[in-house]
């Protein structure tokens, strides 16, 4: 029944029906309209819980005998994608409450997946990663341990990918996620390999590694293969990440939308919102905001970063995207405020690069060269001339990390600011010939990822400054640009 409901988006009485049956089982009473000050005690609750364990006396936790207890465990996992997707502060209630019962009742086979959620919770809101890393890998290691072959491909995806990010560049998880995938299918747990397919065509977009001519073509086989399969609340998860893709590589008549073959803008976020898939939506919202940056108005990117803050997505979730989305809330924030010069754009984007130092500060990989651009955009718009060189190499050393993670996108993207930043005829460091420079080898990096909408968009943009100013090396620059 319960996949019954998920698989039609009937959220509000699967949701409603798991919180029935929890008490019927004697597991817990819960409301299935908690808000999120519940979800926050509830977590705090666990996180005191999990601080007197050790990853040892996780493994050493005996299997549950309780028939009960382990019906209301699965019941969480069966319905989880329905929780996460329709209801976020329900979803912390009770995978907490799932985890707390595996604590004092014993181990359940879907106790790993209980295990990996909060700690993607606790790394996403207590930004405790060292219990949120703990909690991952003793899911993965239970897994091993007793053989729960059929739990591990959510686990893996929820370990890998909202857990390991926190420390470790996101293009490490590629592989893990295919190897989820194959599990998955062997194992017959196909509802789960739809989340692993789903998860790698979000990750394949944020990492910027894959070439999207090799990339593209297995996406869409993903796409109709989960379609194929009925998980519909993943197909569309699915659908925006491939339609996104298809927008940079397929130059359209409009760039600024996610309309495509499978569904149109209006159509998806209408559906999206109609079903209350919060989550859904902010990833639609983070695809939007990223267009109207690159193609739009920064204006109308605002609007889609804002509604997305105020949904919650800015508490991050563990969600491994709301780096690059705050990059972008930020910058377009930055270009707001050189049309308008009002002041609330500013703040905004200050306390976007705000959020990304305080990842920094725990060693998060995927976070510095975002860091670089702002501070570079910053000393730009703010018309800083003392600080102009420093902000050069900022956005040299970005792009010089972003290559280091093999992300040819934000690569690509810091040359093109840089090349932006020699153009602004109001900086001393005013120079078109740099900028042709720098221009060329944005317009390089962006034709080796496969994002053609963006080569013709700065060919026909600066198509006077790359005539005017031939192939060059660049003088200035020496050997930071090499390095």
């Amino acid at each position: 029944q319960i996949k019954t409901f998920a698989t039609r988006h009937n959220f509000d009485n699967c949701n409603a029906y798991i919180c029935e049956l929890f008490k019927e089982l004697g597991a817990a009473k819960v409301s299935p309209k908690a808000g999120l000050s519940s979800a926050v005690f509830e977590l705090k609750r666990t996180y005191r819980m999990v601080s007197k364990y050790t990853e040892k006396e996780f493994l050493d936790l005996p299997l549950c005998a309780d028939l009960k207890i382990n019906m209301a465990i699965d019941m969480i996992k069966a319905g989880i994608t329905a929780l996460y997707l329709g209801n976020p502060p329900l979803f912390i209630i009770l995978t907490c409450k799932g985890l707390q019962m595996s604590l004092k009742y014993g181990i359940s086979p879907s106790t790993p997946i209980t295990m990996s959620c909060v700690g993607s919770l606790f790394a996403g809101i207590q930004k405790d990663y060292d219990k949120a890393r703990m909690l991952g890998e003793s899911g993965l290691a239970i897994c091993e341990k007793h053989r729960l072959k059929k739990t591990l491909p959510q686990v893996v995806t929820q370990t890998f990918a909202f857990i390991r990010h926190y420390k470790r560049p996101m293009q490490q998880y590629i592989a893990p996620l295919r190897y989820a995938m194959d599990v998955g299918m062997r194992m017959g747990v196909m509802e789960d390999v739809s989340l692993a397919k789903g998860m790698f065509c979000s990750m394949v977009n944020a990492t910027g590694t894959t070439a999207l001519p090799q990339a593209l073509p297995e996406m869409e086989r993903y796409m109709r293969n989960i379609k194929h399969s009925g998980h519909t609340d993943q197909w569309l998860h699915t659908v925006a990440s491939v339609q996104f893709a298809q927008k940079l590589s397929r130059p359209h008549q409009d760039n600024t939308t996610l309309d495509g073959d499978c569904m149109i803008e209006d159509e998806m976020f209408a559906l999206v919102r109609s079903k209350g898939e919060n989550v859904v939506l902010g990833l639609l919202n983070n695809y939007k905001v990223q267009l109207l940056v690159h193609f739009g108005d920064p204006l109308d990117a605002i609007k889609h970063g804002e509604e997305s803050a105020e949904m919650g997505i800015a508490y991050g979730m563990g969600n491994p995207f709301i780096s690059r989305f705050q990059f972008f809330v930020g910058l377009a924030n930055l270009r707001a405020y050189e049309k308008t010069r009002k002041r609330k754009h500013l703040n905004t984007a200050r306390m976007m690069k705000n959020r990304l130092k305080e990842l920094a500060k725990e060693e998060n990989p995927n976070v510095l060269h975002f860091i670089l651009m702002l501070r570079a955009e910053l000393t730009r718009v703010l018309r800083r001339l003392n600080k102009e060189e420093m902000a050069l190499n900022q956005l040299n050393e970005a792009a010089v990390t972003a290559r280091r993670m093999g992300s040819m996108l934000d690569d690509a993207f810091a040359n093109e600011l840089r090349a932006c930043f020699y153009l602004d005829s109001q900086c001393q460091s005013f120079d078109k010939e740099q900028a042709a420079y720098y221009m060329r080898q944005a317009v390089k990096s962006y034709r080796d990822y496969g994002a053609e909408t963006k080569v013709i968009q700065l060919q026909k943009k600066y198509k006077d400054l790359l005539l005017a100013h031939p192939q060059t090396e660049d003088k200035k620059a020496g050997s930071n640009s090499t390095s």
